[in-house]
């Protein structure tokens, strides 16, 4: 559900309708801060459009800093698109920021690709360890592939290497995804990260990984 803030009435309500005509559901507009507050305290909605310029104490800006701690995404609208005030607007981390007039082309792509990569980033497992004496978390898209090494294992990434006193059991069962398989050979692998399989062997960016042809057909996604 998409909620609307917008101190003027006439496009807040035609905005409303462009977006019930493209097929989301969409909440009845909110014409100042305090309304808004008072839907949120009744509903998440799924995105939120704030205008940053309301005529009222409280500003497009106040909003977005509730949003954020709601972990609620949101998009400025505005009638500015100078430099300073797409600044101010950058700090507060909106999901797209559209001037007026409102094309409804934008609108639609602004809130799609943003949609899409919150859903992405919600599928993402966060891995997190100690590495060094340090907390550390690991994005489980980041990751390479993961190796046993004794009484530890090896999270390799591609940027970093992190050498955690743990078990393939114990680190699988966090990652909890299909796109990662376990190898006969001690080695998790994520599968969206592999690029070639040749005299079984599978290559993962810089890394040559054994695998049996024995257990070939037990790795899904190679053939």
């Amino acid at each position: 559900m998409i909620l609307i803030l917008e101190d003027e009435l006439i496009i807040a309500d035609n905005l409303r309708s462009n977006l019930i005509d493209m097929g989301y559901e969409v909440h009845e507009p909110c014409l100042s801060y305090e309304e808004l507050r008072s839907v949120l305290s009744q509903t998440k909605p799924s995105m939120v459009l704030v205008d940053i310029n309301l005529e009222a104490d409280k500003s497009g800006f106040d909003v977005a800093k509730i949003l954020n701690k709601e972990g609620i995404p949101f998009i400025f609208l505005t009638s500015y698109s100078d430099q300073g005030t797409i600044e101010k607007a950058s700090i507060y981390n909106p999901d797209g920021y559209i001037t007026k007039p409102y094309n409804p082309d934008t609108i639609r792509s602004t809130i799609e690709i943003s949609l899409a990569k919150r859903k992405r980033k919600s599928e993402n497992k966060i891995i997190r360890i100690t590495h060094k004496g340090l907390n550390v978390t690991i994005d489980s898209n980041d990751i390479l592939f993961v190796k046993s090494e004794n009484v530890y294992i090896e999270i390799v990434t591609g940027e970093e290497k992190y050498l955690v006193r743990s078990t393939l059991a114990k680190i699988k069962e966090k990652l909890n995804s299909c796109n990662f398989q376990q190898t006969p050979r001690g080695y998790i692998l994520n599968m969206k990260n592999v690029e070639a399989y040749k005299n079984d062997t599978i290559t993962i960016g810089e890394f040559k990984i054994p695998v049996s042809r024995k257990y070939r057909s037990n790795i899904k996604g190679v053939n």
